[in-house]
């Protein structure tokens, strides 16, 4: 089965260098739009009230600390996998 992604490969593959930058202008406004509607959604965002208890006050602590000794794990020792696409 051939993806969304293997098939706009194959098809830009077969544009012209017109064809092409037309088809990069409508990218770039669908990523803009993208853009602006994220940014209006986060300005539009209600903040949150809600107060920490102080067990999640404690571990936030307790993480920028491990976080600042470095006794982090790596995205491969959480989850066992490789993460290179």
């Amino acid at each position: 089965m051939t993806t969304p992604k293997e098939k706009l490969n194959e098809r830009i593959g077969m544009l012209n260098n017109h064809e092409a930058a037309e088809i990069l202008d409508f990218i770039e406004f669908i990523q803009q739009k993208r853009e602006r509607d994220l940014v209006r959604a986060l300005e539009e965002a209600t903040e949150c009230d809600e107060e920490l208890t102080e067990n999640e006050i404690a571990e936030i602590n307790e993480a920028e600390k491990e976080s600042l000794s470095n006794e982090t794990l790596s995205y491969d020792e959480v989850f066992g996998i490789d993460n290179e696409i």
